[in-house]
């Protein structure tokens, strides 16, 4: 036991030490970075601005932090879509915020949306302009739902959902639908609900429609199964 409990704190040691050194990585890739390029393939193709995020080289750089908002990792996106953290950094529990503060450190007016993507929910900004967090990932979307009720215990929550129904699983409308469950948040689809008919093609997310229906579905984001 005494052996097991040892060899647990070794590892738990190493991997804090490889989040740091990541986080110290990441802090000198975003000081060292550019303003994004407007042109970038990757946002000339999503149809988006290039607001919160850098640019080193041809990646594009989206800032991850905690709920205290350090910065510990970062996204590098490549004008191909190929998107890479860096190597033993942490992912558990960051998130990219864009739009959720004003510059006087008040949270912004009107509800805050969470999703999982930086395009994702740097769509749902430009269309409906409401504050957003991306959890990055979808294991990641309901610890980061959970960490946003409580830096905003009172204010309008809403998750809006990746539609995966062209997998065997709708991992996006399932993660989507216990986020909001557990933090008593809206839930906003990007396809409305019902019989889903099966698609050999990719999923739909907020990045994928046009931004009128974007604004249109967050505004009528209703509550968990009416979305």
């Amino acid at each position: 036991m005494v052996q097991a409990r040892e060899s647990e704190a070794r590892r738990k040691a190493e991997t804090e030490a490889k989040q740091e050194a990541a986080a110290c990585a990441a802090c000198d890739l975003w000081r060292g970075a550019g303003k994004a390029d407007p042109a970038h393939c990757y946002l000339a193709r999503k149809g988006l601005p290039a607001f919160g995020i850098r640019q080193s080289g041809d990646a594009l750089l989206v800032p991850m932090v905690d709920p205290s908002f350090r910065l510990w990792n970062v996204q590098r996106i490549y004008p191909d879509g190929r998107k890479l953290f860096l190597s033993g950094g942490r992912t558990e529990g960051l998130f990219w915020s864009h739009g959720a503060f004003m510059q006087d450190g008040r949270p912004s007016a009107g509800p805050l949306v969470i999703g999982e993507g930086f395009a994702t929910m740097a769509a749902v900004h430009r269309a409906a302009g409401h504050g957003v967090v991306a959890a990055m990932s979808a294991r990641n979307l309901e610890t980061v739902a959970r960490a946003m009720r409580k830096l905003f215990p009172s204010r309008t929550l809403i998750v809006a959902a990746d539609d995966d129904r062209h997998l065997s699983e709708n991992i996006g409308m399932e993660v989507a639908q216990r986020a909001a469950e557990s933090i008593g948040a809206l839930l906003a689809t990007p396809l409305p609900l019902g019989p889903e008919t099966r698609s050999a093609d990719s999923g739909t997310d907020f990045a994928d429609i046009a931004p009128a229906e974007v604004a249109a579905r967050i505004a009528h984001a209703g509550s968990v199964g009416h979305a």
